[in-house]
């Protein structure tokens, strides 16, 4: 699906490009709500600042940018591959 959608909007940037790593701060309402500590190939892991045993939670890769698309969360900055 990524490739298709560069063939059709080589200029334009989409969901699917945004890149997340670990260490990215996420935020909600201006609060820090989380971190990202880590990924694989269809999940990133966010420590939640307010999680009580230290473990980190999974999210959907495309859940995770959909929330950043919809304003739910932000981030400090935006990567893009």
């Amino acid at each position: 699906m990524r490739s298709r959608r560069k063939k059709l909007n080589e200029n334009q940037l989409s969901i699917f490009d945004m890149a997340l790593k670990a260490g990215d701060k996420l935020f909600k309402d201006g609060k820090l709500y989380g971190e990202i500590t880590g990924e694989s190939e269809s999940l990133y892991f966010v420590m939640k600042t307010t999680s009580l045993d230290n473990m980190p939670i999974p999210y959907h890769k495309d859940t995770l940018r959909e929330r950043i698309l919809t304003g739910k969360l932000t981030l400090e900055a935006y990567n893009y591959n």
